[in-house]
């Protein structure tokens, strides 16, 4: 039976946290790291970091066996209901409770520095947008070459990244700065202590990191 108490050790506001960080908050709760999450659900290490990391979410099924594991209300978990983790009728209740925002995408010749997208121009430069609901509104979306991670991001993938956050995360993608253009940059997770190298021409400045692709075909 899935129990109401939200973890305590490590609060995050649950008005202003994704999925990923309460996912994270509540496994760190436990003192498990993500192979223990991951045994406990039958499903990958890889996967839990993608979730941490909002790469993607789990999908409800797994919310529900999340909170088991975790120890918490699926009402916290999926969208931050309730004070002290007081469950809800309806998981989806913190999805449809926020609002759509539109997501520019922009060119990625002019992703050159991270202050052009701080300073709420990013509308002018858009040369498109893309409907999206989430807990932040500082995000863009752009084009970029997969490059080495080409079998991670097979194919033409749009990338919408969080400008919000710049500090290198490890097990999160982000998006660099280089000579030629903007890059993927990953830096590994915390169970791999020797992250991949910046790309060829990568001058370091990342410019958001990645929390959602989404792949043309």
């Amino acid at each position: 039976m899935i129990k109401i108490t939200p973890p305590k050790q490590l609060p995050v506001e649950a008005e202003t946290a994704t999925i990923g960080q309460r996912i994270r908050t509540a496994r760190k709760a436990l003192n498990l790291n993500q192979e223990s999450l991951a045994a406990r659900l039958s499903v990958t290490q890889p996967t839990v970091a993608n979730w941490e990391a909002d790469v993607h979410n789990p999908r409800q099924l797994m919310l529900a066996k999340l909170a088991e594991a975790l120890n918490v209300s699926l009402g916290w978990l999926a969208g931050g209901e309730g004070e002290s983790g007081q469950s809800t009728r309806n998981p989806s209740t913190g999805y449809l409770s926020r609002g759509i925002y539109h997501v520019p995408v922009l060119p990625a010749h002019l992703l050159t520095a991270h202050e052009r997208l701080a300073d709420g121009s990013l509308d002018g430069m858009a040369v498109d947008f893309i409907p999206l609901t989430a807990y932040t509104k500082k995000m863009f979306a752009t084009f970029v070459e997969s490059g080495v991670y080409s079998d991670t991001f097979p194919g033409e993938t749009l990338f919408v990244f969080d400008y919000s956050r710049t500090a290198p995360t490890q097990g999160v993608f982000g998006l660099v700065t280089a000579e030629g253009g903007p890059m993927l940059q990953y830096w590994a997770d915390d169970t791999d202590l020797s992250p991949m190298p910046l790309p060829v021409g990568g001058t370091g400045e990342v410019l958001g990191l990645l929390s959602i692709s989404i792949r043309f075909f």
